[in-house]
């Protein structure tokens, strides 16, 4: 199908407690501006209580908190489409890692898989095209993917299957193909002149009002908002930053 526009949703992490209006801003603009497509690139819920560097702490493994961290997302989601209003648009979501923590602590806690598997088929069902996580999929010429694993020699390692290419520039070193990741923080971009075309790279990962304890205090002043994408061509594309404090004063 072919776009006009693509708005980029970096990674959110909802996590409970946390506010979620920013996603009806993120609506908003998708209607003003008449976006065909919105991607969100994964990590869409943080998932704290499913974290395997918290197993042993006091109860973080109940059934509330990980209904919480669900819970916080679906409200993330009706944000979303309040916003959007009677505006119609193709909507992907691309699983990242935090997004596959529940699952994996269902293999190693069976007493919770019925819980989990409750709430996946929710997420799966909320209105978006949900892709596997690491599975790329192609819109408009440019693949997307929560991360991207291949490194510069051909194949995945140990680390980048973990993380994901190191910057943009990597990435597109690696893959040799117009392609958007999420994860890391921030935002980086390159692009790469070549006989068939202009090659697109971006790593977009922050979407979220709140900071972040893991980084520091020097950790938490990356970009956070969305990009737009326009003027879509076969793999290639003119794109706008618009940060969370622009949007707030535009739409809140």
């Amino acid at each position: 199908m072919k776009y006009k526009t693509i708005m980029l949703i970096p990674d959110t992490q909802f996590e409970p407690g946390k506010s979620v209006k920013h996603m009806n801003y993120a609506g908003q603009a998708a209607k003003e501006w008449g976006v065909d497509c919105v991607v969100q690139i994964g990590d869409y819920n943080d998932h704290p209580s499913s974290c395997k560097y918290d197993k042993d702490k006091p109860g973080i493994l109940g059934s509330r908190n990980i209904r919480a961290d669900y819970e916080i997302g679906f409200r993330g989601n009706e944000e979303f489409e309040a916003g959007l209003g009677n505006h119609s648009c193709r909507r992907i979501l691309t699983r990242g890692n935090h997004d596959e923590r529940p699952r994996l602590l269902a293999q190693t806690i069976p007493a919770i898989s019925g819980l989990v598997e409750e709430y996946e088929d929710r997420f799966e069902n909320m209105g978006w095209e949900v892709y596997p996580y690491q599975e790329p999929v192609k819109v408009s010429g440019v693949y997307y993917s929560h991360m991207f694993t291949r490194t510069t020699a051909g194949k995945s390692s140990a680390m980048s299957v973990r993380s994901g290419a190191s910057s943009a520039k990597a990435q597109l070193q690696a893959n040799l193909m117009s392609c958007t990741a999420g994860h890391s923080p921030g935002f980086q971009y390159t692009e790469l002149p070549t006989e068939e075309g202009l090659r697109m790279s971006m790593i977009a990962g922050s979407f979220y009002p709140h900071k972040m304890k893991y980084p520091g205090p020097q950790g938490n002043k990356h970009f956070q908002g969305i990009i737009i994408k326009h003027m879509l061509k076969p793999g290639t594309y003119d794109f706008e930053k618009i940060s969370l404090t622009r949007l707030k004063r535009m739409y809140g």
